[in-house]
């Protein structure tokens, strides 16, 4: 693989993780519902090129949080989520809002490495 393609793959996922970023915060800020939220996470990291398969699986672990969290809700017919799913919806967004920034500055550091 030729080094311009690496690099185009390489600015290509840093958008991606941008995007997952604004998934979150557009959900943190209440402008987009769970079911947009679980959706756009599993569509971007489907486009994701260059992350390595460890990352890839716990970013899965967390993003299937919510998922099953969605699931349960939309299963039970509940318009809000109760206490303990609030508190494991909280925890998944979290960790995958760190496992972005560590991804982002992956990239970061192989950017700035001659």
């Amino acid at each position: 693989m030729s080094s311009a393609s690496t690099d185009s793959d390489v600015e290509y996922d840093e958008r991606q993780l941008r995007l997952m970023e604004e998934a979150i915060a557009a959900y943190e800020r209440g402008v987009a519902d769970l079911s947009s939220l679980v959706a756009g996470l599993e569509a971007l990291l489907g486009c994701l090129r260059r992350a390595d398969a460890e990352w890839k699986d716990r970013f899965q672990r967390e993003w299937g949080q919510l998922e099953d969290i969605y699931s349960v809700a939309t299963y039970r017919g509940c318009k809000k989520l109760d206490a303990q799913a609030m508190k494991d919806l909280g925890a998944a967004v979290k960790e995958l809002k760190r496992l972005i920034g560590e991804r982002l500055r992956h990239h970061g550091e192989r950017a700035s490495s001659p």
